[in-house]
């Protein structure tokens, strides 16, 4: 994050503030959907966390105020889960809603603009009628009569309900401090719009469809023996981050690379990334002395004590070094890597 920079660099302590200040007011007033993220993110990380960068009392109660309301509801968070009752009396569940797309809208009565938006919500319901997309309406008043008109007023496959003892906290969850409110949830109920009107939301639906999911070719597993002679396999390695590196100590390029990986290796130990790194070659005991005069003892050093081509036959490690950095999944998420380029990598990950 650029602005962390900025603020950690050596800077006069009432410039900093001021720019703090400035950075947080940007983000806060952006019309940039998003960009909440940020400001909440200056609001915790620097103004809230030192009172001297912001001596205005009111704008810091703004900020504390936008914090509480903001942070559990951010873009690409996960929705908190609403278990409220309908007309009915029955229990309903945003969570356990199964659809390929969700619009959560927060309503009430004796609101002009709630009026104007659920005519265009609804006419947009209907005139879709979209099997994929299912609407969870949450009525945030407390009177029954007016809540079971709409419940009849809506269409048959929306589910209303509401909190009339506001016991679940929806306010702060959804930042539901005026009406109406909209958002957009994917099949795994992760946010991907929020504050939109009828408008955004069909222009978000049609976009969102036309992104297609990025499948990652899968690394392939191997089953090798460590340099202390126990079975290891890459599968075996859970981490939400794998470096794959591939070496033979008899190549000269190799001894820099090791020894640079190594340096990062050390400083994203607590990271969650699992470095496996992978001799090609087969002189085990010359090997095992360049590890231990190299001082490379911590991360998985593997090779494969066997004459067959286990490696070679997925992986071109004709040339080494190679450096592979792998997802959750071991899907392949970049190879051919400079040292240079994981460092990148690896700081953008850690941000």
């Amino acid at each position: 994050f650029h602005a962390d920079r900025i603020l950690k660099g050596d800077i006069h302590p009432k410039v900093k503030g001021y720019v703090a200040r400035y950075l947080f007011t940007l983000f806060f007033t952006s019309e940039i959907m998003g960009m909440e993220s940020a400001a909440v993110h200056m609001a915790e990380t620097w103004l809230l966390a030192d009172p001297t960068l912001c001596p205005d009392p009111d704008l810091t109660g703004e900020m504390e105020a936008f914090v509480r309301f903001n942070k559990q509801c951010l873009l690409g968070m996960k929705a908190q889960e609403l278990n409220l009752p309908d007309v009915h009396g029955r229990m309903q569940s945003l969570h356990k809603t199964e659809a390929q797309y969700t619009v959560v809208f927060f309503f009430e009565d004796n609101c002009p603009a709630c009026s104007s938006e659920l005519l265009k919500l609804t006419r947009f319901a209907k005139e879709n009628n979209d099997p994929y997309v299912k609407y969870f309406a949450v009525y945030t008043q407390d009177n029954k009569d007016i809540l079971t008109r709409y419940a009849a007023y809506f269409p048959s496959n929306w589910t209303t309900v509401w909190d009339p003892d506001f016991s679940s906290g929806f306010h702060e969850k959804f930042n539901v401090r005026s009406t109406p409110r909209i958002y957009l949830l994917d099949k795994n109920k992760t946010i991907i719009g929020r504050d939109l009107n009828t408008e955004t939301l069909d222009e978000l639906i049609r976009n969102h469809r036309g992104t297609k999911e990025v499948v990652l070719p899968k690394a392939h597993d191997l089953l090798l023996e460590t340099d202390n002679g126990t079975p290891c396999t890459l599968y075996g390695v859970r981490a939400p981050y794998t470096i794959l590196y591939f070496y033979d100590p008899a190549c000269s390029v190799c001894g820099l690379v090791t020894a640079r990986l190594y340096e990062l290796f050390l400083s994203a130990k607590d990271k969650g990334i699992v470095f496996f790194s992978v001799y090609t070659g087969n002189d085990y005991l010359s090997w095992k002395k360049w590890l231990i005069e190299g001082g490379y003892t911590d991360w998985i050093n593997a090779w494969n004590p066997s004459s067959d081509d286990r490696i070679h036959k997925h992986y071109n490690v004709v040339d080494p070094p190679i450096i592979l950095l792998l997802d959750e999944e071991k899907g392949i998420v970049a190879d051919n890597l400079s040292t240079g380029a994981l460092s990148v990598i690896i700081n953008q990950l850690n941000q």
